[in-house]
């Protein structure tokens, strides 16, 4: 499982130079999340350069089949431990902290 991270999102909607390698982590994944704050993050950077940033967003959730995956306290703290699982694809973060994705599951 991947939790992807804003700029992962923004780059394959937005074509970006990474775009094509973040779509094939994706793709290859057994599974992705998202968080709520990542949602909103991206919504707002989005709407800078999109005219309807909710409907881009969950089009590109639904398509890949990205879930929404609220954290808690507990699981924030493990989120910032994760620096041994990190996965870096091509300058947008993609990180898959497995002590916090299970704790989604």
């Amino acid at each position: 499982m991947i939790v992807v991270d804003t700029s992962a999102i923004i780059a394959v909607i937005l074509n970006e130079e990474s775009s094509q390698r973040v779509s094939e982590a994706i793709a290859q994944s057994d599974a992705c999340t998202i968080s709520p704050v990542t949602l909103t993050e991206a919504t707002m950077v989005l709407s800078r350069t999109v005219h309807d940033p909710k409907l881009v967003l969950d089009s590109y959730l639904h398509t890949l089949g990205i879930e929404i995956c609220a954290i808690d306290s507990a699981q924030a703290e493990l989120a910032t431990n994760w620096s041994n699982t990190e996965v870096s694809v091509a300058g947008a973060a993609a990180i898959s902290p497995s002590a916090l994705v299970d704790t989604c599951a």
